[in-house]
């Protein structure tokens, strides 16, 4: 990917370390999702689902390609605009930055 404004001359890497099959090989079948797991990546393109469970095991649901779409989404928006609303949000307590982040994601409107 190209990097926007001041690095404009920028190209970014994208690791697909955290990538895994969504169908099992031999049968074809959809994996079924999983339960019990944190969140996985950068807050600041992080699906909503992603935020609603964080710090709450028993209530994350592992990310799906959905999330990912809407991951897609946020970066496209970034880098249409520059910046995205939720942007410098801080905290010293990871999980309330991450719930304020959810918040305000959940309350923005086109």
């Amino acid at each position: 990917m190209i990097g926007y404004g001041e690095e404009a001359d920028t190209i970014f890497i994208i690791d697909f370390g955290l990538a895994k099959p969504y169908r099992d090989p031999k049968t074809q079948q959809h994996i079924v999702r999983k339960g019990g797991k944190s969140m996985v990546g950068t807050a600041k393109f992080a699906s909503i689902s992603s935020h609603d469970g964080f710090g709450k095991p028993s209530i994350t649901i592992e990310q799906s390609r959905r999330d990912d779409l809407e991951s897609l989404a946020f970066m496209l928006i970034y880098f249409a605009r520059g910046s995205l609303p939720w942007q410098g949000i801080k905290s010293k307590i990871k999980v309330e930055k991450y719930a304020k982040i959810g918040d305000l994601k959940r309350n923005t409107t086109a």
